[in-house]
């Protein structure tokens, strides 16, 4: 079934093969199968060959799926030289979908986040790299306001973020709810979305980090109701977090 896209100028109708890209990317990551990732990437890739290397949709999802797979390899553990070459991957795809939409929510937004990820490898360089990332988000942000990933990625570079270099798990929470929001307004981004499921799962992260263990339960039992198979919410977050607050 084709999904229907709304921007600010016009409705589109994502291919059912994106579609289903974007679907098993959509299930390995509630089900951190990281093999399910990479084929969703590889799916992509083959769907943006066939188009020409022209559409921009597919380009968009592509960067997706390789931020998410990029992070995940991270999260994962699978290794430094590993990340930086998925990471180098992504922010080539991305310069190619920020030529052709300079100002896209989505693809400011993904870069500010995989400039995160690059500081989480090499703290060293954070110096230089956060007021980049933090120009990206600002683009994402004020641009294109029908786009949640750019709150996504403002929430996560608030939350793991010094306070020297703007780090604020108030803010965090703010950036956080305000994407899930603006998911919510709009079903069909919501439909089968990581990033929306990356959001609300760290709405409770951000609660438990200003220890608001109420609120984090109640968050994640919310997100079991929309997403039962979240094995990090339904395994680990969730128990960790019910603990916490019976203390």
């Amino acid at each position: 079934m084709a999904i229907f896209l709304r921007t600010k100028a016009q409705t589109q109708v994502m291919d059912p093969a994106v579609v289903q890209a974007r679907d098993l990317f959509y299930q390995s990551y509630l089900e951190n199968n990281p093999a399910g990732w990479e084929e969703a990437v590889s799916q992509l890739k083959m769907l943006y060959a066939e188009s020409g290397y022209q559409d921009v949709q597919i380009l968009q999802e592509l960067a997706i799926a390789q931020y998410g797979l990029s992070g995940g390899c991270i999260a994962n553990d699978c290794g430094g030289d590993k990340a930086g070459k998925l990471i180098d991957e992504t922010e080539k795809t991305l310069d190619k979908l920020l030529k052709k939409r300079p100002t896209s929510g989505a693809g400011n937004g993904i870069m500010g986040g995989l400039l995160g990820l690059k500081m989480g490898l090499s703290p060293a360089k954070a110096i230089f790299l956060g007021p980049r990332a933090m120009k990206y988000l600002d683009i994402a942000t004020k641009q294109d306001t029908l786009e949640p990933i750019g709150w996504v990625e403002n929430g996560n570079m608030r939350f793991h973020s010094p306070s020297l270099f703007g780090g604020d798990k108030k803010a965090a929470l703010r950036a956080y709810k305000k994407a899930v929001a603006q998911f919510e307004e709009n079903p069909t981004r919501a439909a089968n979305s990581w990033m929306y499921m990356h959001a609300y799962a760290w709405v409770g992260k951000s609660y438990e980090a200003l220890e608001k263990w109420d609120d984090a339960v109640a968050t994640y039992e919310r997100i079991l109701e929309i997403a039962p198979e979240f094995a990090w919410v339904r395994d680990e977050l969730l128990p960790a977090a019910k603990l916490k607050q019976a203390e």
